[in-house]
């Protein structure tokens, strides 16, 4: 911390001799604000988050799952995917779940229309009795896949992972650890990495990329309490933080129809501002079982992450599927502005400066694209151009060092800085895509 503290007041000097120097106040501007943002973040996850789950105090009933007086019972946890021609991976997934730790857990598999084997496939696991199996008829979409399931679902706490993963046996017991300990949090994020990080270069850089996307970006939020995406493959929610508000978030319409991508995102966002938007939500389907059962009264949460709650996930092996995945990333982000970004302001000036912050990253990222690679080249100015990759390839150096220090014995961290490149060359092209696409709507992933 005391280098990177260090660097920030070299950047500045660096940035008003190229000012004066070249005379381009926008990229030195811009350098200033992206290496004073990650030195940020990096500071708050590195010396102010704490692992809620490793912090909370344990029972003395010998399950270490809830804080409280010896021997109470522990709370229900369903567990819940959806499955959408999985063949090849939801085995690994179901079996992952049964073999949780938590003794407390009832799991529902929802096939949402399969056509590759995966529903024969949960046929037979099903037999055994060991998990609730739900076949749907027609492919109705990720979110909707997964309210059926929660029809289903008697737990206090929801669990939610995706089909394509692997969760250790304590994962989900960290979790609830976690919020029995805090009663103020709705829901809290896992820590993903790949499954499949040793098939080829580009699943070990998405690996290094997804440990610094949940250790850092997360960890930073989560010292606010408020984590903008507790991710897909491993989510839990508190039921009463989230369950009126199932139908809004099942039957959302963007931009004149349904809109299928968000699932993850889009549900953080109602725990995140369910205070100041969750009335709205509910009117919206006043009859529906999911609101007019049980009305729980609308509250300030905060969204956390757990470090030690550790899940992994398979991740796409050829760029074609890569891109179709930040495109549809993309997409969620696209959408979650829409929602989120209304009311996240209210949640207090330095957790809205990181999001917002991030939110103008993300949108003048395609036009810093075309300035330094097309327009500058263009008019002989080489020199900025270089500049400009070089401070993107510094900046991966830093997350790289980063990850190094906290993986001493992984020698992968140059993936690192290869990533960042990457998304300054060819990921930030994706947004404007994604948004000309937004119509286009399907939840199957595919990893080529």
């Amino acid at each position: 911390m005391l280098v990177l503290v260090a660097l920030l007041p070299l950047v500045v000097i660096v940035s008003i001799k190229l000012i004066r120097w070249t005379g381009d106040t926008v990229l030195a501007f811009y350098g200033i604000g992206v290496i004073t943002s990650t030195i940020f973040v990096i500071y708050l996850a590195t010396m102010y988050y704490a692992d809620p789950a490793t912090t909370a105090p344990r029972s003395q009933s010998g399950s270490g799952a809830r804080s409280g007086p010896p021997g109470a019972a522990l709370p229900l946890v369903s567990c819940m995917v959806a499955v959408y021609n999985e063949v090849d991976n939801i085995t690994a997934c179901v079996s992952s779940l049964l073999g949780s730790d938590y003794p407390a857990l009832e799991v529902i598999v929802v096939d949402d229309g399969s056509t590759d084997g995966s529903r024969d496939l949960l046929q037979a696991m099903s037999t055994e009795g060991s998990f609730q199996y739900l076949p749907l008829e027609q492919n109705a979409g990720k979110k909707r896949a997964l309210l059926a399931a929660c029809r289903h679902a008697r737990g206090e706490f929801l669990v939610f992972t995706d089909s394509d993963c692997v969760l250790e046996p304590d994962a989900i017991r960290r979790c609830v650890e976690a919020m029995l300990a805090d009663d103020r949090l709705g829901a809290v994020s896992g820590h993903a990495r790949a499954l499949n990080a040793r098939q080829n270069p580009l699943t070990r850089a998405q690996d290094v990329w997804y440990d610094g996307q949940f250790s850092i970006l997360k960890g930073a939020e989560a010292v606010f309490g408020s984590v903008t995406c507790v991710s897909g493959p491993l989510a839990v929610f508190r039921r009463e933080a989230v369950w009126n508000f199932l139908p809004a978030w099942a039957n959302d319409r963007f931009v004149g129809r349904e809109f299928r991508f968000a699932t993850d995102r889009q549900l953080t966002g109602q725990v995140l501002v369910g205070k100041w938007a969750g009335q709205k939500a509910k009117a919206r389907f006043p009859d529906d079982p999911f609101v007019s059962d049980v009305d729980y009264p609308v509250r300030e949460w905060n969204v956390g992450y757990v470090r030690s709650a550790r899940v992994y996930t398979n991740v796409p092996v050829t760029l074609r599927a890569f891109f179709r995945q930040q495109t549809r990333w993309k997409k969620s982000f696209v959408r979650s502005l829409f929602f989120t970004g209304r009311y996240y302001w209210r949640r207090g000036p330095l957790p809205a400066a990181m999001y917002y912050g991030h939110v103008l990253w993300v949108l003048v990222a395609p036009a810093m694209a075309f300035r330094h690679i097309i327009w500058l080249p263009l008019h002989g100015l080489w020199f900025l151009s270089l500049l400009y990759f070089t401070g993107v390839t510094v900046k991966g150096l830093v997350w790289g060092a980063v990850f190094k220090l906290q993986h001493p014995h992984e020698s992968t961290w140059f993936y690192r800085p290869i990533m960042s490149l990457m998304s300054a060359v060819v990921l930030a092209w994706l947004l404007p895509y994604a948004i000309l696409t937004l119509r286009r709507a399907t939840w199957a992933r595919g990893l080529r």
